[in-house]
């Protein structure tokens, strides 16, 4: 059976990508020593045989694998890892060496693996590795290792779980250059938005630097849905152009899902209110500014497949926040997840299966901050959250430690949980104005939640 294999001269050019400019500058290295090898082997560089492209889904590895190939004139030949997997043995192999003989017969040529940990784990760190998965590693290698420069092949590869593969395959000599592709930042976000909205009509009001400060942690692949969906959205109401309010649903829709026509009680509304605005308070009441993230919006209306309403945090001092966190950080995180139970148990005496979410994220932080982080005292800087691959740290600590890692998790928790209710009782009357206010409107957005959670002369 011939490989799954798609075979292609594409037209993709480095001008059709943004928003990873680092990454664009090694695949622009690696082109220009396709187009000038001369130049570098003079001074003794070699082309890597293989290039691997490392990142989260979505960031795009192939557009950039196919703007090398669209850039250098050659074919491209992509497959992905899970088509070698095969039931019966040998066949992967004998895929492997069909995808490297049509590579050379239409040489210069560029091989893109996508996802090649389907196929290329560590022998080592899985129970279920089998022969012919080791079979078709090692046919790769020996294929890699069967050719040279002047062969015309070159061979790209993607993943987005380098920790699971297979040592041999990116030792040098063969995945010798690894390129990582990465979340847009800000300014990376604002130039994908740009990028898409060339096919576009946006109306003149719409900003795309908004748009790229509420949308942090966002691939470009969600970016691209983000304007599309807001385009289907204009397309359907007959307007001529896409308005701010498209885009705003387009960034939900691509997030959290659209809106659901859910008739709710007004009772069940104003819980809902009360419990988002308990996020928003936790978050901006808080007594440290510069522990406070901007909200772009709060709703009440329900979204996805299961959002009865959300409130949005974001970022006016870009993304480099995010990048390191503190103990201060964390634990403001973990006030903001918390927000909605202390609310509801403020306002009706206890809360609901809301927080559920709510506190498995907060949960989530603290366990980081005590296993991870060596942020609790009781437990002190070792690691006690151990490494399963690692021979050396399973069962290493015993009913005793894990007894203790759960004590101080609680203890952060209810210290959160705390400060939170005190700081939202001490709020009590903005976080009334704000529950009402939804339930006129339904959304509020940045501007109106800050005149409500930081009245003037206040």
């Amino acid at each position: 059976m011939a490989p799954k294999m798609g075979l292609e001269k594409p037209t993709t050019r480095f001008s059709d990508v943004a928003g990873i400019d680092e990454s664009m500058v090694e695949v622009q290295e690696i082109l220009d020593f396709l187009r000038e090898p001369a130049r570098f082997k003079k001074l003794g560089a070699r082309m890597p045989k293989g290039v691997l492209m490392v990142g989260p889904p979505g960031t795009g590895k192939t557009l950039l694998a196919k703007a090398l190939a669209g850039e250098s004139d050659a074919t491209f030949i992509s497959i992905s890892g899970s088509d070698f997997v095969e039931l019966y043995v040998g066949m992967g192999a004998s895929r492997v060496r069909q995808l490297f003989d049509t590579a050379r017969a239409h040489a210069p040529a560029i091989i893109f693996i996508d996802e090649i940990d389907a196929v290329g784990k560590s022998r080592t760190s899985s129970i279920n590795s089998n022969d012919e998965r080791e079979q078709t590693v090692n046919q790769i290698l020996k294929e890699m290792d069967g050719f040279d420069n002047s062969s015309g092949v070159l061979v790209l590869a993607a993943t987005n779980r380098e920790d699971i593969l297979d040592q041999a395959l990116i030792r040098p000599g063969r995945f010798d250059r690894k390129i990582h592709v990465g979340l847009p930042e800000a300014l990376g976000r604002e130039a994908i938005l740009a990028l898409h909205a060339r096919k576009a009509r946006l109306a003149a009001e719409v900003d795309l630097q908004l748009i790229a400060r509420r949308t942090p942690g966002l691939s470009g692949a969600f970016l691209e849905n983000v304007i599309n969906e807001a385009a289907m959205l204009a397309a359907r109401r007959g307007a001529e152009s896409i308005s701010p309010a498209d885009i705003d649903e387009g960034v939900d829709r691509a997030t959290i899902g659209g809106k659901r026509s859910l008739r709710l009680s007004d009772e069940l509304k104003r819980r809902i209110a009360v419990h988002e605005v308990g996020h928003v308070l936790a978050n901006l009441l808080n007594e440290k500014p510069d522990l406070r993230s901007p909200v772009n919006k709060v709703t009440i209306i329900p979204h996805g497949s299961g959002a009865l309403g959300f409130a949005e945090t974001g970022s006016s001092s870009g993304d480099d926040k995010y990048l390191l966190s503190t103990r201060s950080q964390l634990e403001a995180r973990i006030d903001l997840a918390l927000g909605g139970m202390v609310a509801e148990k403020l306002f009706y005496g206890e809360w609901s299966t809301g927080p559920s979410s709510d506190l498995e994220h907060a949960t989530r932080i603290a366990r980081a901050m005590v296993e991870q982080l060596g942020m609790s005292e009781a437990i002190g800087l070792a690691q006690t959250s151990p490494n399963q691959n690692d021979p050396l740290q399973r069962g290493a600590f015993g009913d005793a430690i894990s007894s203790k890692v759960h004590e101080e998790v609680n203890k952060i928790l209810k210290a959160s949980f705390d400060r939170v209710e005190k700081r939202l009782a001490a709020g009590s009357d903005r976080h009334k104005a704000m529950v009402e206010a939804l339930m006129v409107k339904e959304t509020l957005i940045g501007d109106e939640i800050e005149a409500i959670a930081h009245p003037k002369g206040s």
